[in-house]
């Protein structure tokens, strides 16, 4: 399962991401529901959530969207980590709001963040999924794309390292030891690659490049 919490002040944008993540991963649209909330999420809530997200999909994977217009209460938020920190394999748990400053760090800490600014994703789901399935073309393209900026290809590699740590970590919950060890020499890399942008001069472009070959 992935966790997300994707960010836009213009909500309805920030849903149509949350379907687009969907619809890449091939989830069928019985698969995937959308959870409205009269007011702020509650405990209440959070029960009811768990029965879906829990529920066996149709195909190979699900997606549960939360609309958060309202926020979440704190006690909500403290009901979702034990969901986020052991979630079904066959589930995506999508969380949408206009500022990321509704959640507990502790959230944000289990979760991949997704900021929308205006038209531009600052922080693409579909970049780290490359990165995870050292897709060379795709990864040729990001390169490209991030090395126009600096600050902002190292942001992209904070989020990264997060990412494949958090990738690593479920997998050794889950008795997969090989794949947790692949995780843990593409991090090698990727922490390596970190270190190197945001401390030297080197060429960017082919800095990145080379996370994908």
């Amino acid at each position: 399962m992935q966790s997300i919490v994707i960010v836009s002040k213009d909500f309805n944008k920030g849903i149509q991401k949350a379907l687009e993540f969907s619809q890449r991963k091939k989830i069928g649209k019985f698969d995937i529901e959308t959870v409205e909330f009269e007011k702020a999420m509650g405990i209440g809530d959070v029960r009811n959530i768990k029965s879906k997200i829990f529920l066996r999909p149709l195909g190979s994977e699900k997606a549960v969207i939360l609309k958060l217009m309202d926020g979440a209460t704190i006690e909500a938020q403290n009901a979702m980590l034990k969901l986020l920190e052991e979630p079904p394999p066959s589930a995506n748990l999508i969380l949408v709001a206009e500022t990321e400053e509704i959640f507990l760090p502790t959230i944000l800490s289990r979760c991949r963040v997704l900021k929308i600014d205006g038209e531009r994703v600052k922080r693409e789901i579909a970049n780290l999924e490359a990165l995870e399935n050292m897709d060379l073309n795709a990864g040729f393209l990001i390169a490209q794309d991030l090395s126009k900026d600096r600050k902002e290809a190292t942001e992209w590699l904070e989020e990264a390292i997060v990412y494949l740590k958090k990738k690593a970590e479920d997998e050794i919950k889950r008795g997969k030891l090989g794949d947790s060890k692949i995780y843990a020499n593409k991090l090698k890399i990727l922490l390596e690659t970190y270190n190197v942008t945001k401390n030297t001069n080197t060429n960017l472009r082919l800095t990145l490049e080379n996370l994908f070959l």
